[in-house]
Parts: structure tokens; C-alpha cells; sequence
């Protein structure tokens, strides 16, 4: 009865979030041999901007999972960047354990490069008003990004982002709750992870990223191979 309960309140968050967004402009831009990498681009439906400032939002997931949906991922944020009527860019990018930190880094300056050459005239968005956000793993991929992205964007915006890979305090257990919110979290993570184009083949990845029950990455310096 309980699981019922979780599954409508997931889809009633859902169906309220997708009410309240515009869609998407969907861009490819970056190619690889067997993948297409892309990003999305929304405009604000009102805004009192001559040219709206840009928000590059990057998408968390412990390197491993989570793709550009952001919408359903950070709904509150989303939507208060909708509300204050500013141009969200959220992206994919290749994640581990195939991926390297330094292949995510290259494909975030890939994005933020189509941006500047392929975008800034196809929207009313100025590029001289970009701000990066990321939380989480997010978080540390946009603190290294603004010491690589040229030009410089205008802040950095790093919620709860990761600055220590080494020490060994992350979990190496599965998490176990009934609580509302982690039940919400492995509905939500499950659609999050069959959604996304960019995540690699789970076949041969360590147990706990295959293990359902498992809500946080083990030991993620071992993950990376760093």
C-alpha cells in the first residue's frame, strides 16, 4: 500500500513540474563515434530582459548517473530560474565508471564553446551574463569549469560540491529506510537512469552501482580510477 502511495505522490511532483515548464530546443553538440551529446536550451516563456541572463546548470548523480532533465531532478531551482525569467542550459555528458573526471571537464568546455559560437544568436540570451550552478558531483565539475571556461562566465554557483576524493568517509553500504523521501529517490533514480542517453554500459561496473537498494556510490576516488 505504502509503495502505491509514493508511486502517485512521484507522478503528481511530476505532472505538476512538466505543467510548469516550456520545452526544450534540444542541440547535438558534441559527436562521438556511437553517441550524440546534447543539451537542452529553455527560454522563459515571460521575461522583462532584453536579453536574458544565462543559467549553465550542469546535473549531478555521483559521476555515474543523472542526465539533463534537470526539471525533474532540482524542480525547485528549475522553476525559480524560470520564475526570474533567465535562459536555463542543462547538458549531458559522459559519466563513469567508463569516464574520467577529466572527459566530464571536456565535454562541460565542449558545451559551454557551442554555446558562445552556435547559440548566443539564435536566442535573445546574453552572453556576457553566464552564471554556472551544479550541486553535488555537479558542484565540483562547475568549480573546476570556471577556472577552464574562457571566457570566464560571470559566476560560480557550487552547492555541497565534493573537495575531497581520498578520504575514505563516503558510505559502502546500501542505505536502509522507508522513509518518503528515499522511497521518492529510487522511483525518481530509476527513471533518471533509464532516461539517459549518455550512461554507459552497466555490464561489468562494480555491484553496488547495479544494486537498486543502493542510493550512494562506494568508494568514488576507486570509481573514477583516480
Amino acid at each position: 500500500m505504502n509503495s502505491w502511495i509514493y508511486i502517485l505522490i512521484a507522478l503528481a511532483i511530476s505532472a505538476q513540474i512538466n505543467a510548469s515548464i516550456p520545452e526544450p530546443r534540444i542541440f547535438i553538440y558534441k559527436q562521438l563515434a556511437d553517441v550524440s551529446i546534447t543539451l537542452n536550451v529553455y527560454i522563459p516563456k515571460r521575461t522583462g530582459y532584453v536579453s536574458v541572463p544565462i543559467i549553465f546548470m550542469v546535473h549531478g548523480g555521483i559521476h555515474v548517473t543523472g542526465n539533463k532533465t534537470l526539471e525533474i531532478q532540482s524542480p525547485r531551482v528549475f522553476r525559480e530560474f524560470m520564475n526570474r525569467g533567465w535562459c536555463v542550459i542543462t547538458m549531458n555528458y559522459l559519466l563513469g565508471p567508463q569516464a574520467l573526471v577529466f572527459d566530464m571537464l571536456d565535454d562541460l568546455v565542449d558545451a559551454y564553446a557551442f554555446l558562445h559560437e552556435h547559440l548566443a544568436h539564435k536566442f535573445p540570451i546574453d552572453i556576457n551574463n553566464i552564471h554556472l550552478f551544479g550541486q553535488s558531483s555537479a558542484g565540483t565539475l562547475v568549480l573546476l569549469c570556471g577556472r577552464l571556461f574562457e571566457p570566464r562566465p560571470k559566476s560560480v554557483v557550487a552547492m555541497y560540491p565534493v573537495t575531497d576524493y581520498v578520504s575514505n568517509y563516503i558510505y559502502v553500504e546500501p542505505l536502509k529506510s522507508d522513509s518518503l523521501f528515499l522511497n521518492l529517490h529510487r522511483i525518481l533514480s530509476k527513471q533518471l537512469v533509464q532516461e539517459s542517453p549518455v550512461l554507459g554500459s552497466l555490464t561489468n561496473n562494480p555491484r553496488i552501482f547495479t544494486n537498486p537498494e543502493a542510493l550512494i556510490c562506494a568508494d568514488m576516488a576507486s570509481a573514477m580510477r583516480m
